[in-house]
């Protein structure tokens, strides 16, 4: 289906099922305090900075960044993460944190995972193989990238269940979610999505974005 043929619509069946995530039960961890969050955090920057070996090809990957290298991008975007980081006062906030600091790093093999399930993620299971949406609740509807113009990319409706009343037509552009503009809420969403390629990055928020997923902050 050609762009100039495709519905724009808002799809108000996503409000139900990602409107809110996948929150957290009772949890038992210690955060710390801030001296010891901040201390913490500083150790962690450093360290990865002067420990990874960067690919240089993946700065052009990526798409639009005032940075020069990764190694900049990486610093600077960790270095904005620093205050949410130190207030991470509770055990789930300093997770989602850590997820988000991890995926400045835009390599999917590295990701943050609980220790022994200990702060209780409601959607998390250890070790547990096939496809994510065969055990997480996800919305009645797919969607894929539209790769034809890298520099506004966006995302339609691929499939969908035949057992909804009013579906959305394959083709339907996504425009917004719960009421957010779709690049304002895919911007945030795409900040737990540590890739390394513009591509990869969009196929994966694709893929997620119908998914109540354990590893994006309910909030």
């Amino acid at each position: 289906m050609s762009r100039e043929t495709r519905r724009s619509r808002f799809l108000p069946l996503l409000a139900v099922f990602i409107g809110c995530a996948a929150p957290l039960s009772e949890s038992v961890a210690d955060p710390g305090t801030p001296d010891e969050r901040a201390a913490l955090f500083d150790y962690i920057v450093d360290a990865t900075l002067r420990r990874t070996a960067f690919s240089p090809y993946k700065i052009d990957n990526i798409g639009p960044t005032p940075y020069d290298t990764i190694e900049e991008l990486v610093a600077a975007e960790s270095a904005e993460l620093r205050d949410e980081f130190i207030s991470a006062d509770t055990d789930e906030e300093l997770f989602y944190v850590l997820r988000k600091l991890s995926s400045v790093r835009r390599d999917s093999h590295l990701h943050v995972y609980p220790a022994d399930e200990n702060i209780g993620l409601l959607n998390y299971r250890r070790g547990f193989g096939g496809k994510i949406e065969d055990w997480t609740p996800h919305a009645p509807v797919k969607f894929k990238p539209d790769y034809g113009d890298k520099e506004h990319m966006r995302l339609f409706v691929s499939d969908y269940s035949r057992s909804l009343t009013d579906p959305p037509a394959i083709g339907d552009l996504l425009v917004t979610v719960n009421g957010i503009p779709a690049t304002e809420y895919l911007a945030e969403l795409a900040r737990y999505h540590g890739k390394s390629s513009r591509e990869s990055l969009w196929w994966d928020l694709a893929y997620s974005l119908p998914l109540k997923t354990w590893f994006v902050d309910p909030a």
